[in-house]
Parts: C-alpha cells; structure tokens; sequence
C-alpha cells in the first residue's frame, strides 16, 4: 500500500486519525478530525479536545508510550458539551505516536434509557452534595 493510498483511505473513514508527537503536539489529521480542529482552532495539543475530568488521562497515556484503548469524552464545541469515542494511542517506531477515535453511537432503543439513568446520575449528585453542605 502506498503512501498515496492511505491518504486516500484516511480521507473517507469516518473515525478521526491524529498523527501526535509524543507531548501530543499535533502534527497531521485526516478530515474526521479537521471539523474538530475547526472548532478549537487555537488547540495544538491532542488533551486540548477532551473534557475536564479525561484530560489528565490522556497526558498520562501519552507519556506512558505504550498502546492503549479507553473510553473518554471528547468536547464537542467550546460550550464543553461532549461525545463519548472508544480511543485507541498506538506508538510509532519514531517516538510519535498515532490516536484513532472513533464515536460511540449507541443504539436508538437504549437511549431513552440511558438519559434517563443520566438525568438520575445528576440529581444524585446534586443530592449529595446538598447533603453533604447539611451535615
């Protein structure tokens, strides 16, 4: 397969495909990933476009430079919504490393289900915490 040929081949796959240096200084993306490059213009690190709380986790596994798959929350748009991707970092023979991120689209059925268990999951944690300032 040519260099060509995977070029073409990152131009119509839907999961987004980052090229990082091993600090996760981007260095070259397929299209799937510009329209979020777009968005976060100013960003030049791969921890930029995840939430919060899975920031950390990413610097981490980079520095580890090994493979690694995990589940994690990308931002969405600067209002810091987000979408879950099954996230795969890959290490390259020449210390960079690549990271494929594909959207975890679930089932139509299942969702009414799950934001409902996620509307649950938040006023427990509002709960909590009221009782917490209580006590």
């Amino acid at each position: 397969m040519s260099t060509n040929d995977v070029g073409v081949m990152l131009e119509h796959i839907h999961a987004m495909v980052v090229l990082v240096e091993s600090d996760g200084t981007l260095v070259s993306w397929n299209p799937a990933f510009g329209s979020y490059k777009k968005i976060f213009s100013l960003a030049n690190k791969l921890e930029d476009y995840f939430s919060k709380k899975d920031k950390n986790q990413v610097i981490a596994k980079l520095a580890a430079k090994k493979k690694h798959s995990w589940v994690a929350d990308i931002l969405l748009n600067e209002e810091k919504q987000t979408l879950s991707f099954g996230c795969l970092l890959v290490p390259l023979s020449d210390e960079r490393m690549l990271f494929i991120a594909e959207q975890i689209r679930s089932n139509p059925v299942y969702q009414e289900t799950m934001d409902h268990l996620n509307r649950q999951i938040k006023l427990f944690r509002i709960e909590s915490d009221f009782t917490k300032k209580l006590a």
